[in-house]
């Protein structure tokens, strides 16, 4: 199967590009237009297509063995099918994404030691994966919405936009701290849910999923059988979109999840000692659980050039049980402000991250290395990371974010060399 080779540098030649087009083509939504009106005509009939490609690419200039560049990206073939127009099932949706990442991760091939990677479209295997493959019905005049197939958690629950370049503040941070289970994309997995409207602003939603670790395996991307199955993932969300003031609206959501999937403790053996000093195996638990919070705001409407002007913020955190969670917690909080004067699109974006090592994940490498006599840095605090960006909105198609990253104790290790990223991600819509 086609496998992309992306190399450097992607955001100048994708502006080059850009620059060479007419201008027609530089002001549409798309780089590759209407297709002579046949884009338009899809839609009208019930179907949408989209296709993008987002490239990030980085450069350490502290921490790490040496200073070095890598080059991470997704290409996403997106394909949504509104069966009311096409076949009559009325409030009916069908969504089919495959999705395929290239490059490499900066964190591993210099040795930055980070908890969380400077390029959040890094992972889950250089492969083509089924990312959506979902029938979604509307029930109740809207009130009810449910949907089922391939569902990847994070576009549901614990939801956070992802304008920034780390995954410390990009995505569903919930999957960042227990990606072992809770898969954000491009990972996708068998699972079924719905959303109740209680008023217009307010909602409750709830799923379940399957928890099958086949499906991070590289061999595994475009793979439907559902075996290997090891338990079920539950979360719960209840949400509040309201509107503030000059209708200035807003996002909360308290959410929390139960998973039975085994589990190995950090810390204890089978008998509730320490593994370390018994010599005995780790023990498995049964279960595994946590919860969340997510907000986001509007402030002010900025220039009032476009729904996305002005000034917001952002605020997400995260708690999982501290049996089994070899980080325990995370919370982050940012600004970002649309409109810049004349630059209607364009963007500042500015965050800061603290991610928690669980304590007794550092109780045990402590114990191990004394035992031993080895001096292994020992993790026990949290990773500190600061990100800004600027993004400038070339075209309607063409968004460049040069991108600043400072990580202070990767890895929640003091031990370890603070790290500076300078990057670009960027993002094109063909």
């Amino acid at each position: 199967m086609f496998s992309p080779r992306v190399s450097l540098p992607v955001g100048a030649l994708a502006l080059a590009l850009a620059a060479a087009l007419p201008a027609s083509a530089q002001t549409t939504d798309t780089m590759t237009g209407d297709w002579g009106g046949t884009r338009s005509a899809l839609e009208a009939d019930g179907i949408k297509l989209g296709f993008g490609y987002t490239s990030e690419d980085a450069y350490n200039t502290s921490g790490g063995t040496r200073s070095d560049f890598a080059h991470a990206g997704q290409l996403t073939l997106d394909s949504t099918f509104d069966l009311g127009k096409l076949w009559g099932w009325d409030n009916t949706q069908f969504r089919f994404t495959l999705t395929h990442r290239d490059g490499e991760n900066l964190n591993d091939k210099v040795g930055l030691n980070q908890l969380l990677q400077s390029q959040e479209v890094y992972g889950r295997g250089r492969i083509w994966r089924i990312s959506n493959l979902w029938l979604g019905h509307d029930f109740a005049d809207g009130r009810v919405q449910v949907k089922a197939g391939r569902l990847a958690v994070g576009d549901d629950f614990d939801n956070l936009n992802c304008e920034f370049m780390s995954l410390t503040f990009c995505g569903s941070q919930t999957a960042m701290i227990i990606g072992d289970y809770w898969y954000n994309g491009p990972i996708s997995q068998w699972g079924a849910l719905a959303t109740v409207w209680m008023t217009p602003q307010l909602y409750l939603r709830g799923g379940v999923y399957q928890v099958n670790p086949t499906y991070a395996r590289e061999s595994h991307g475009l793979a439907l059988n559902p075996s290997g199955t090891i338990g079920t993932l539950t979360p719960v969300e209840l949400g509040w979109n309201p509107l503030f003031g000059d209708k200035l609206d807003g996002h909360y959501a308290l959410g929390g999840w139960y998973s039975s999937a085994p589990r190995q403790d950090v810390y204890a053996d089978v008998n509730g000692d320490p593994a370390a000093l018994t010599g005995l195996d780790l023990a498995m638990r049964t279960g595994a659980y946590g919860g969340y919070f997510v907000g986001a705001q509007q402030f002010t409407h900025g220039n009032g050039s476009s729904d996305k002007a002005g000034l917001r913020g952002f605020l997400n955190a995260v708690q999982t049980d501290r049996r089994t969670g070899s980080i325990d917690r995370t919370i982050n909080l940012g600004l970002t402000y649309t409109g810049l004067g004349t630059r209607a699109h364009d963007q500042l974006g500015l965050a800061l991250g603290a991610t928690h090592v669980n304590g007794r994940l550092g109780d045990y490498q402590r114990q191990v290395n004394t035992l031993n006599g080895v001096p292994v840095t020992v993790q026990s605090g949290s990773e500190y990371s600061v990100e800004a960006y600027y993004a400038f909105a070339a075209t309607g198609w063409l968004t460049l974010r040069p991108d600043l990253q400072y990580v202070v104790h990767p890895g929640g290790s003091s031990a370890n060399p603070d790290v500076m990223v300078v990057g670009v991600k960027t993002s094109i819509a063909f």
